[in-house]
């Protein structure tokens, strides 16, 4: 099957500065190394809200498990090499596998962008809300999602509170 994705579409640039906002990088990663969290199914939530879209969980665990495949084959291995390489196997670090893993890094963000793009597609393809959601909801929701048993609520407030507002302030 294929499937033609416009990885240039809105949801790029918006997903860009959300990511660039203080504190959401760190805070996201955090949650990824913590709890699993996919930072692309974060980004889209800003997208969907954006649009008028209301991610509960019931949409989240489509959305997730539309991407799944991608991240688990492609975005994770493509993660833990440019990982790997910040401290070995010999002959890394050095300058020449410094300049490799910025081409794995570059690559797992093209990874990373053709996922942002099918979830794109299938935020486009969820009904409107005549209520919206608040960003505080929505990453609420995305976190839950990921955190399952493995984290209390409390400890992922503080960076609630910044993804939340970092996507709040792109809705517009």
């Amino acid at each position: 099957m294929t499937t033609d994705l416009d990885v240039d579409g809105p949801h790029w640039p918006r997903a860009l500065a959300i990511y660039r906002e203080p504190g959401f990088a760190e805070a996201a990663i955090r949650l990824q190394d913590t709890i699993g969290l996919d930072i692309t199914i974060l980004l889209i939530a800003g997208h969907a809200l954006a649009n008028g879209r209301r991610l509960d969980a019931a949409a989240l665990a489509k959305l997730d498990a539309i991407v799944e495949p991608w991240r688990r084959e492609v975005v994770l291995p493509l993660r833990r090499i440019r990982r790997r390489l910040k401290a070995g196997p010999a002959p890394a670090p050095s300058p020449a596998t410094t300049a490799f893993r910025s081409e794995v890094q570059r690559v797992e963000i093209a990874a990373e962008r053709i996922a942002l793009a099918l979830l794109a597609a299938k935020v486009a393809e969820l009904p409107h809300t005549a209520t919206p959601q608040s960003p505080r909801d929505a990453v609420a929701t995305v976190i839950a999602h990921f955190a399952g048993a493995r984290t209390s609520e409390a400890a992922a407030d503080a960076d609630l509170s910044l993804l939340a507002e970092a996507i709040g302030r792109h809705l517009g």
